[in-house]
Parts: C-alpha cells; structure tokens; sequence
C-alpha cells in the first residue's frame, strides 16, 4: 500500500480587478528576481570558463539566494513596493532549480516570460 502526502492545496482564484493588478505585479517582480539570478548565473559560467581557459585551476563562483542587488531604486523602483517574502521566494525557486541541475535532475534554469510563471509563492 502506498500513501501520498499532500503539502498543500491548489485552487483557481478569482480576485477582484484591485488584487489581481496586485499580484500580476508580484508575479513581475518575482519573476524578475528570477531572471537576474539566471543571468547572474550564466555570467559567472563564463568568467568561470574563461578563468579555466587562462590556466587558473581553483576557480569558484558564488551559488546563493542573494537577490539584494537587483533592487536598484532607480532602475526597478517597483521591487521596493513588493514584500520582501515574494522577492526572497523568486530566488529561492531559482536556488532549486540550480539545484536539480546539480543533481542530474534537470536542466540548467532559463529565463521565463509571462506564459510559463504565473503563481506567487
């Protein structure tokens, strides 16, 4: 016999035109965490690559949920008008992400658009 355990529950939500505005920003801004943490990510494979081209040996590159220098309050004032849960939780599904693909699990992260990312942690 087998059993499942269920974490949570998922539901269609239809909320009123002033909350959903509310959570397509979040969204927006969740999955603008997200981005820049692939970005950042395929940034350092390549100054990791060209270190190793140039002879170095022990090359590191930071793995980390940090998503505090996106925030820039000229450039993205609106990541400053978010909760800072949401914007801790776009990293956060980016850190797993990465870490599936460390594992095998997975493919690397890639960036996502408005039609593949439209829930809020």
């Amino acid at each position: 016999m087998s059993s499942t355990l269920q974490s949570g529950a998922r539901f269609r939500a239809y909320p009123d035109p002033g909350v959903a505005s509310l959570l397509r920003r979040w969204v927006g801004c969740q999955r603008a965490i997200y981005n820049g943490k692939v970005e950042e990510d395929r940034l350092f494979a390549a100054q990791r690559l060209l270190e190793l081209a140039s002879g170095k040996a022990d090359v590191k590159t930071p793995l980390d949920q940090r998503y505090a220098q996106f925030k820039d309050r000229e450039l993205k004032r609106l990541l400053y008008e978010v909760p800072i849960h949401i914007l801790r939780n776009g990293a956060v599904r980016w850190m797993s992400a990465k870490q599936r693909q460390l594992k095998g699990l997975g493919q690397a992260p890639r960036r996502r658009c408005r039609k593949d990312f439209n829930s809020v942690v």
